[in-house]
Parts: C-alpha cells; structure tokens; sequence
C-alpha cells in the first residue's frame, strides 16, 4: 500500500522548494556582497573626507561671515560714538554769542531802513554809519557784519574788513560767504596766492555754490588767467543753473572767453547777431564788448547807446564797473554812454 503524502503548506517559509529552485533572498545577499567587493574601502573614505571638509569650510565661512558682521557693527557704534564725544567737545569750546532777535526793536530797525535808502542812492558812508547804529543796537543782527565788510571793502579799508569777517566767522554766521569774501579781499590786496587757497577751501566746503566759483572766476579773469576764469565761471553756471544770478554768470562768462579769443569763433558770431533789432539787453552788452575788443569803439559806443534804456538795474551797474568796458573809457564815444544817469 502506497504511503500517504504530506499536504504541502499553502505558501511562505514552510513551503518546500522543488529541487534546483534558488532563494531569491540568497541571491540579493550575494549581489549585496559583490558590490561591496567590488566598491573598495578606500573609495568610501574618500567620499567621507570630502563631505567632512565641506562642512568644515561651510562651517568655517559662516563664523567668518558672522564675524566680519559683528565686527564692523562694534566699529559703527564705536564711530557713532567718538563722533557724538567730538560734537559734545566743540559744544563746551564754541563761544557762546547771544541768539539773534526773533524781531528788530523799532529803532534798529528805522536804522536799517535808513542804511538801504542811503546805499540804494550811493551814499556808502551814510549807510555804513546807519549800519553801525544798527549794530549798537542790536548787535546780534543777521547780516550787518557782511554788510559793514563790504562797505570796508570798497573804501579800502582792510583791516575794518577783515575785523567784521572774523567776528562774524566766530558767530558762525553764514560761512560759506565769509569765505568768499575774504577771499576777494585777499585778491584786493594783491595776494593771489592766498585768495586762491580761500577759494579753493570754501569750494571744499560746498562744492556746490556757484557763488563761490562766479568770484572764484571773477577774481582769475581781473588777473588775465583767463583760460582758469572760463573754467570756473562755466562752473558757476553748471552749479547755479536755476538761481536769479545765472543772468550775471551767462555774461561775465560771455566777457571772459571773448577777452580769451577776441578774434576766434565765438566772437565772429556775437558780432554776427548784433544786427538784431530784438537782441536782448544781455546780448547787447556781449555784442559791445566784442565791437570794443575788435577795435570797433564806434560800433561798441552805438551798442551801449541801444543798451542804456533797456537795460535791467543790475545789468547797467555791472556794465559801469566791469574792467573789459572800463579799458574803454577813454574813449569819447565810449565815456559819453556810460556817463551816469
């Protein structure tokens, strides 16, 4: 009688494998050993040491990067600092002048009336001397320094000028001009060298006055450095370009370059347009300082006489005192035009 066969088990790990068959899991830990045979050890240190250095240089420019940060943040603060010690410094040292009225008394201020009326006719020593009730009075009065300098200035008196300018450089008032002007009154005296470290200090100071660089440019071209005086004025114009001075600047810009070409282009071509009947008074001046620079004083006398009547105020007084008009005052034809009104 033929033995009973064993049930086979449905599936799984009791199953018994007909002979020849291979465990699929013997072949994956065999495949698993190949690879690692044939992947040797020292492959896999390498790749362990590149990724430690990069985390170590990851590691190191993060520290760096925080470093740099909080270094320059400790050297702002520290900056901050010395800076706020400077200002509290020059606070205790500066001398202290009292505070200018919020108003003039009346007094002072009928003396100021009385200063402008005077100046406005020509009288500089009634002014000046109106002016100085106004200081008397009210001696922290904006201004009245400058003024009283100015005056100085024109009576040649230096020392009186240079006194209001320092008194008014200690009040701190309005620097910038007190440069300029001390400045034009070391030209005055005959000290280029000095008037050209002023200038070039209140440049310094506010490269962006065009007020600084018209006298800059003023004082070079009464000296004949009229190529520097060309540069300078030009400055003025670039700097100034929507003030009420850049009709001045146009035309003392205009004297200087054709005192530096008389007979060059610029001035074959004011000649050019002086025929105009609509020629504004500007280009009138300009078109009488090329007739007179060419040698045509007749023409340049005939110009003037169109320019007296249509001439602004300032326009006129810059015409009587500018050098390149006054080289022709000789002149009969000339002097008769620019006699006073």
């Amino acid at each position: 009688m033929a033995a009973p066969v064993a049930a086979a088990p449905p599936s799984g790990r009791g199953r018994a494998r007909p002979a020849g068959e291979v465990d699929p899991r013997s072949v994956a830990l065999a495949v698993s050993q190949e690879e690692m045979l044939r992947d040797p050890i020292g492959r896999r240190a390498l790749r362990t040491l590149g990724r430690a250095i990069l985390l170590v240089v990851v590691l190191a420019a993060a520290c760096a990067l925080a470093w740099k940060l909080g270094f320059e943040r400790a050297e702002k603060n520290a900056h901050e600092r010395l800076m706020q010690r400077q200002i509290e410094e020059q606070a205790k040292t500066k001398p202290q002048t009292p505070r200018p009225p919020a108003t003039l008394a009346a007094d002072a201020l009928a003396a100021l009336e009385r200063a402008l009326k005077a100046e406005q006719v020509g009288d500089a020593v009634a002014a000046d001397a109106a002016l100085a009730e106004v200081q008397t009075l009210s001696p922290t009065t904006p201004g009245v320094l400058f003024r009283r300098a100015k005056f100085a200035v024109r009576r040649r008196d230096y020392q009186a000028a240079e006194g209001f300018l320092a008194e008014a450089a200690q009040r701190g008032e309005r620097l910038g001009e007190a440069r300029n002007l001390r400045a034009l009154l070391a030209a005055t005296q005959g000290q280029p060298e000095l008037a050209e470290t002023m200038f070039r200090e209140a440049a310094d100071a506010d490269p962006f006055d065009g007020r600084t660089f018209y006298c800059w440019g003023e004082t070079l071209r009464k000296n004949g450095q009229l190529l520097r005086a060309v540069e300078k004025l030009d400055g003025a114009l670039r700097r100034d370009f929507d003030r009420a001075d850049r009709g001045l600047y146009e035309l003392k810009l205009a004297f200087a370059r054709l005192e530096l070409a008389p007979e060059g282009e610029y001035a074959r071509e004011v000649n050019a347009e002086t025929g105009k009947s609509d020629l504004p008074a500007p280009r009138l001046a300009v078109g009488a300082a090329a007739r007179l620079l060419g040698g045509d004083n007749a023409g340049g006398a005939a110009l003037l006489a169109r320019l007296r009547p249509a001439a602004p105020p300032w326009l006129w007084r810059e015409i009587l005192v500018d050098p390149l008009i006054r080289r022709f005052g000789a002149d009969p034809a000339v002097a008769a035009e620019l006699r006073p009104q």
